[in-house]
């Protein structure tokens, strides 16, 4: 019985290193593993709390992801793919894609019962994809779906044109727990074939 008990302290050797390397150490652990860490004991636990909230308030925040408003996918895609946040895609469920834009003009609000699609009182959003940024998308595009020349070449030219379908493409692409992505048709009764 002594010799049992004396693996298991010497099992638990990590929670013999200072709660700054822990916290460390829980910050370098897989995204999804976070909690199962946590649950292990009271001092990791104690040390994943700022973690832990963080994922609380990416749950809340990015459980669902609408376009209604047009910043949301390029402020997404930027913090998750330049400022490399993994928590964002880990917590989004669900995509609601409202409709496409096909030019800066129409980067305005979408309304929810319009007689005209966008809202036509709002400023289009003035957007800047930088060099970097806009190369790091398409890599991901490129390491993602493996496209031919001329696919990525339309793709950069969509996405300088303003059309914003790459950018949802990429955002359902690189979410892990996506479990749904709601479609909005035109009013027209034509489908917007933003994502085609």
């Amino acid at each position: 019985m002594a010799t049992d008990h004396q693996k298991a302290e010497e099992a638990d050797r990590l929670t013999l290193l200072p709660a700054e390397l822990l916290v460390d150490i829980i910050e370098h652990v897989d995204v999804a593993s976070h909690l199962n860490l946590a649950c292990t004991c009271k001092k990791i636990a104690k040390c994943s709390a700022g973690i832990l909230r963080r994922h609380r308030k990416a749950h809340n925040q990015y459980g669902v992801v609408s376009d209604l408003q047009p910043a949301t996918m390029p402020t997404l895609l930027r913090n998750i793919v330049t400022h490399r946040d993994p928590l964002i895609t880990c917590h989004i469920r669900s995509l609601e894609i409202w409709g496409r834009r096909r030019f800066w003009e129409d980067w305005r609000p979408f309304m929810l019962q319009p007689r005209e699609r966008f809202d036509e009182d709002a400023l289009p959003l003035e957007w800047l994809f930088e060099d970097e940024e806009r190369a790091e998308y398409m890599r991901l595009f490129e390491d993602m779906f493996h496209p031919d020349h001329y696919d990525t070449c339309m793709a950069k030219q969509q996405l300088d044109e303003g059309k914003d379908g790459i950018l949802k493409v990429l955002l359902t692409a690189i979410c892990p727990r996506l479990n749904s992505v709601k479609y909005v048709l035109c009013d027209a009764g034509n489908r917007d074939e933003s994502l085609v």
